[in-house]
């Protein structure tokens, strides 16, 4: 099991729901970067074990930050998990392209997340998330 999560989005409020969760899971260690330019500044200095990504963030969006996720010969093999509130087949094939683990719409109940928690930290098949 996958112990260290990092959030990347530009929304604070989604970063205290995913945290909410940390009593049940007290192994597993939060990490939160509002951008993508903060969030590969970050992981200079420390290497998550998955990656949430948003996809809509001001600056650098998720998939330019995927990009270079995946261009990093340190970072390249990290799981990363984009998400967001707009789907659109566009972005899930883009982001499939650009090497995304997976694709999934942002959860909005504790059941939900749960779920996603389960499949992103034991590398379990995430067929389940996808839109």
């Amino acid at each position: 099991m996958k112990n260290h999560l990092l959030l990347v989005d530009d929304d604070i409020d989604e970063f205290e729901f995913i945290t909410s969760l940390s009593q049940e899971m007290p192994a597993l260690k939060f990490s939160y970067a509002c951008d993508g330019t903060s969030a590969l500044e970050l992981m200079l200095d420390e290497m998550p074990d998955v990656i949430l990504l948003d996809m809509n963030m001001p600056a650098m969006n998720g998939l330019e930050c995927l990009k270079k996720i995946r261009a990093s010969a340190r970072l390249h093999s990290v799981p990363v998990y984009m998400y967001s509130n707009c789907h659109t087949p566009n972005f899930i094939q883009e982001a499939r392209q650009l090497g995304a683990t997976d694709c999934f719409k942002k959860p909005t109940t504790l059941d939900v997340l749960r779920k996603i928690l389960v499949v992103v930290l034991n590398d379990s098949d995430s067929v389940n998330l996808i839109w």
